[in-house]
């Protein structure tokens, strides 16, 4: 057998800490938090300790694209992203 990888998962700094303390890849979700990205990658990235895994930081994202022939077919697209998005926040 093959030896698969543990990431660590996380929307929010303590995954970011908790990946760098044990020096495991991070995978961040920020199709549910963009704006805590920069903030997660730096703390990630900054407290990294390497270890038997892993000597060096890597991190995987999670993100929301839209796609379509036209950039306003895609805009619109989008728009219906961010409403589920607003409902899901604001408990609707």
């Amino acid at each position: 057998g093959e030896t698969v990888p543990v990431w660590i998962l996380g929307s929010s700094l303590y995954g970011a800490q908790l990946a760098a303390f044990l020096g495991l890849p991070y995978a961040f979700a920020s199709h549910f938090a963009p704006a805590e990205l920069d903030h997660a990658l730096e703390v990630y990235r900054t407290r990294f300790q390497p270890s038997a895994q892993l000597d060096k930081p890597y991190v995987m994202l999670g993100l929301n694209v839209s796609a379509a022939p036209t950039d306003a077919e895609a805009k619109l697209l989008f728009s219906s992203l961010q409403q589920a998005f607003v409902n899901l926040r604001s408990g609707r």
